[in-house]
């Protein structure tokens, strides 16, 4: 009985250890997954996605949906991972997530996107020739279970919010 303690206590802690995951993208195709979606897609809950020094050209959108608790990282320095945007439909976006980090990232004409019913943390990122929409957020209803922290649409409360938003876009 003491041995399948012991063996119970040491599976436990090896599944711990190994639940999060470092993603490394690099612009020139090597890592550990071809592009910034294939990380992406990969990922568990508590993995981050590195994105490797240089040039991520997206042609399209970067999709980060469903996800819980996921880092998409520019790697130090700060400011070297550019994703350029090379159509018009290139965009970062953020949809039925929650507990996501998107930092230190340049986005060239690249857009992001925010369609979410949980927190989102965007900083230090740098958003550059973005054009009309460079943030962009869109109002979604309440979530079953999270009722206590709906902001009703068009409500003083939201306007507030709002307010804060657009005072932090003009920041950027």
């Amino acid at each position: 009985m003491r041995a399948l303690c012991v063996f119970a206590l040491i599976a436990c802690l090896l599944s711990c250890a190994a639940q999060s995951r470092t993603w490394h993208v690099r612009s020139d195709g090597a890592g550990d997954a071809p592009t910034i979606q294939a990380a992406i897609d990969s990922t568990s809950a508590g993995d981050t996605v590195l994105v490797g020094a240089g040039t991520h050209s997206v042609a399209s959108w970067i999709l980060l949906s469903m996800k819980i608790d996921v880092a998409l990282l520019g790697e130090a320095p700060e400011g070297s991972a550019i994703l350029l945007g090379t159509t018009n439909d290139c965009m970062l976006l953020i949809d039925n997530s929650s507990e996501i980090v998107v930092a230190g990232l340049i986005f060239a004409t690249c857009h992001i996107g925010f369609n979410w019913a949980g927190s989102c943390v965007v900083e230090n990122n740098v958003f550059r020739d973005a054009g009309i929409g460079g943030v962009e957020i869109t109002c979604i209803y309440g979530v079953k279970g999270e009722e206590q922290r709906v902001i009703e649409y068009q409500s003083p409360a939201f306007s507030e919010v709002l307010k804060d938003a657009i005072a932090k876009a003009h920041e950027l």
